[in-house]
């Protein structure tokens, strides 16, 4: 499976995170607070 991303991260630490239908939803290049990340991965646990 081939994801859609569409610029590959160079940056460590990268995050991807994909939803539910397999596309990219959010990249964070860089560290990502934990509230962002929390907040991003409601939203995504609450699409159907």
């Amino acid at each position: 499976m081939a994801l859609d991303i569409p610029r590959i991260p160079s940056a460590v630490p990268s995050t991807i995170l994909i939803d539910r239908a397999g596309r990219v939803a959010t990249v964070y290049t860089a560290a990502a607070p934990a509230e962002d990340l929390r907040s991003a991965l409601s939203a995504l646990l609450a699409e159907k």
